[in-house]
């Protein structure tokens, strides 16, 4: 079911270009309801559906830490929220890690990369001063600060609901990317990296069953799908 709305979720609207828009958005009832997330839904949930990154990553992650050409992100730093107010944190031990991004992630990203470019120098022109502790993230407000971690939950159930599916967590969005691993063949230690598990024991617990191949052959044609679609 989770692979089958995947699609709904990765939707994202394309913002309207030039000075005048980057302007017009510094009001907010001039925006629609998915246009203030813009194209960096794409990227954002394929990271969670295709490398199992947790919203405190999605939203702590920096451009430094993101390696297009070697295909790689590092992660080192998370932020949490404690009675909403969020906090910085460094993740433990195991969860400090590289991840290898596919290739569609890649080439999301980089789109992304771009289109947060021109949407910083409008800003800049508009006379609109950056906020410094996201300057470098991958995932911010248009206007350049940095989103609560709890955006990521409440935008994605809204998706959820708009797709029809039975209702289904931002946090199920990680056990897909390990079952969708599992099933294309990945090694078990490999998917343990990957989400930062520290007993290789607790990927069993996303293993597609022996029992119904026709569920694995289901992911891997929706994984060649995605792939042609973002190509």
């Amino acid at each position: 079911m989770l692979v089958a709305g995947r699609q709904e979720l990765c939707r994202a609207r394309d913002p309207p270009q030039g000075d005048q828009a980057a302007r017009s958005r510094l009001d907010p009832a001039a925006r629609g309801p998915l246009e203030a997330h813009r194209r960096e839904a794409e990227p954002a949930w394929h990271l969670v559906l295709f490398h199992g990154l947790r919203r405190g990553k999605l939203t702590a992650l920096a451009w430094d830490e993101v390696d297009l050409d070697a295909e790689v992100i590092h992660i080192s730093e998370q932020t949490v929220a404690i009675s909403y107010e969020v906090h910085q944190d460094t993740p433990k031990a195991d969860s400090v890690r590289d991840i290898k991004l596919n290739r569609d992630s890649v080439i999301l990203l980089r789109a992304w990369r771009e289109e947060q470019a021109t949407e910083r120098e409008q800003w800049t022109s508009a006379s609109v001063p950056a906020p410094t502790e996201a300057a470098d993230r991958v995932f911010t407000k248009e206007e350049r600060s940095m989103y609560h971690p709890q955006f990521f939950s409440d935008h994605w159930d809204r998706l959820v609901e708009r797709s029809g599916l039975p209702p289904i967590r931002l946090h199920d969005g990680r056990h897909e990317a390990a079952s969708l691993a599992l099933a294309a063949g990945v090694a078990p230690k490999v998917v343990q990296a990957m989400l930062g598990h520290a007993p290789v024991e607790t990927i069993d617990s996303y293993q597609v069953p022996p029992a119904r191949p026709e569920k694995a052959a289901a992911m891997k044609r929706a994984m060649k799908r995605q792939r042609r679609r973002v190509a």
